[in-house]
């Protein structure tokens, strides 16, 4: 019975927090122990929940689950190579992006979250968690994806900017968490009050949580494994990473580039995405899906790769595809 292995689970918690509280009050254990516990009583608490409906057991059950899959709400990309490559993503999708420093990550993610904004209805919203780069950076970044405009153009007139920004997106689209320890706890609280319908996480391998794990592979594992979740409770997940030196100059990387990963993180990605870059053509990105198991990507661009172009002046990639040099938002 779920609800009474719920309630004696509660109990059970219950009780070693009132006791790690006492020590946490004598100065024996940090209070982040006490977060952490918390947190593993809630991810507990959700696994039952989800034990009872994790049996499917009738074929009307099938048919609903297929449909739920093809009439939910899916979000398209802002480049065409990436609604070939990825197809429209939507709520249980899980993605990696990876790149070098200084690959257009930042450039990426707030192109996308600018495109996903635009498609969301009034009262929705994105959540972008920055744990990594000073927030004003990251601001100026997503107005200057939004508009197509310089820095000097923003910082000639930052009232008509973000007048011309909501005109664009709508007022209050993207939310942002700024804070450089951020923690699977902070994220937590935004989800539960703003329920965001998409998820941006850089970076992800920073994000604070799971620490009683034994090595540092496991801890982003657990990381994994827990975002992957949020993602079919709420909606789809970007999670960026960096990627180790064996992606130096190179167009496009192997998944074992991303830093700190083994297969286990790889196994709960539903893609992969990485930007390569090489010396010679510091303005072109290169694109590629080594993992992609997204339900709607076209069969003949999945495992394709592709070079794209990058503005860093106005934070934008463009596309290359039949030699049409137009900006894609």
């Amino acid at each position: 019975d779920p609800p009474f292995l719920e309630s004696l689970n509660t109990r059970h918690y219950s009780s070693l927090i009132s006791e790690l509280s006492a020590d946490v009050v004598d100065g024996l254990c940090p209070v982040s122990d006490l977060l952490d516990l918390f947190q593993e009583m809630k991810l507990n608490i959700r696994d039952l929940r989800q034990d009872e409906d994790s049996l499917t057991t009738t074929d009307d059950q099938v048919l609903t689950q297929v449909s739920s899959l093809k009439e939910g709400i899916r979000y398209s990309w802002p480049l065409e190579e990436l609604n070939l490559m990825l197809g429209p993503i939507g709520k249980g999708d899980f993605l990696l992006l990876g790149s070098r420093p200084d690959g257009g990550k930042t450039t990426f993610l707030a192109q996308a979250a600018c495109h996903f904004a635009t498609q969301l209805k009034e009262g929705e919203c994105v959540l972008w968690c920055n744990n990594e780069e000073p927030r004003e950076r990251v601001a100026a970044r997503r107005i200057q994806a939004a508009l197509h405009w310089t820095r000097s153009e923003l910082d000639a007139d930052p009232k008509k900017a973000i007048e011309a920004y909501q005109n664009r997106l709508g007022k209050n689209k993207i939310i942002s968490l700024d804070k450089s320890g951020m923690t699977v706890h902070d994220i937590e609280s935004v989800l539960e009050a703003y329920h965001p319908k998409v998820i941006i996480i850089d970076q992800l391998w920073k994000l604070g949580g799971f620490e009683n794990e034994k090595t540092g592979v496991d801890r982003y594992a657990k990381l994994a494994q827990y975002v992957r979740d949020l993602a079919k409770m709420y909606g789809p997940i970007i999670g960026a990473s960096q990627l180790d030196a064996t992606a130096e100059n190179k167009k496009y990387a192997d998944m074992g580039s991303l830093y700190n990963s083994k297969t286990s993180v790889q196994g709960e990605a539903d893609a992969i995405i990485l930007i390569g870059q090489t010396k010679e053509e510091p303005n072109v990105r290169f694109i590629r899906a080594p993992k992609n198991k997204l339900p709607y990507a076209n069969d003949d661009y999945r495992s394709q790769g592709a070079a794209i172009n990058l503005d860093k002046a106005t934070a934008q990639f463009y596309s290359q595809r039949d030699g049409r040099n137009k900006y894609a938002v």
